[in-house]
């Protein structure tokens, strides 16, 4: 719901908007449901250039090993922030290939400011990354409430009736919560901090490829 709300407001200020749908083995019926409600979209907003793109993050995933860290730290949410950090640098890495100024996403809910790439210290080292490859990260729904989000997409009758695709990694962490407690931000933040070379390292070998490429 977030993501669609974030490309209703973005083209009351841009002609063209490419979407990222990023792919992982956990996350099920990705592809069907969001190629739907992205016709969807298309249908709503004809005044607006819509194109959708998906992207496999498994490989990046893996390279930023969070297994580790998650039973280290106890926390389950290091698995959830590494998925999330894959997304933001294939999005980068689609950015400069694709010589796009601006990158967003769907965060910035008010009600979902403890979800790991919504934490404020982390989502200001994610906009550094971002920076650094010459990208403008823009937050459309910043402190909107979800009462808001589900207004707008109610006014454009493209309030979801079916909630997927679902994550079954969210399960596991209502579960992981239920029996250790939610995690504290710190064990997040000194996990990225600690992967910050190898996520330097990703983007500078997809920026390599580009040039090769190109």
């Amino acid at each position: 719901m977030d993501s669609i709300a974030a490309v209703i407001l973005l083209s009351r200020d841009f002609d063209r908007i490419h979407l990222l749908t990023c792919r992982t083995p956990y996350i099920l019926g990705c592809r069907a449901f969001t190629a739907a409600r992205v016709e969807d979209l298309k249908a709503v907003l004809h005044q607006t250039e819509i194109s959708q793109k998906f992207a496999d993050i498994f490989a990046t995933f893996r390279k930023l090993a969070p297994l580790n860290a998650a039973v280290d730290a106890r926390s389950s949410m290091l698995i959830c922030t590494a998925c999330k950090t894959a997304m933001h640098l294939k999005a980068i890495e689609i950015c400069r290939r694709e010589g796009l100024d601006y990158a967003s996403s769907g965060i910035g809910v008010r009600e979902q400011r403890n979800f790991p790439d919504q934490l404020p210290d982390l989502e200001s080292r994610v906009n550094a990354l971002y920076a650094a490859a010459g990208i403008k990260r823009i937050s459309p729904l910043k402190k909107l409430t979800k009462a808001e989000v589900r207004s707008l997409l109610v006014s454009l009758n493209l309030f979801p009736r079916f909630r997927i695709p679902w994550c079954p990694m969210k399960h596991f962490q209502e579960l992981w919560w239920f029996f250790f407690g939610f995690p504290k931000d710190e064990r997040i933040l000194e996990w990225y901090d600690a992967k910050l070379p190898v996520l330097k390292r990703i983007i500078s070998d997809t920026g390599n490829k580009i040039q090769d490429t190109g």
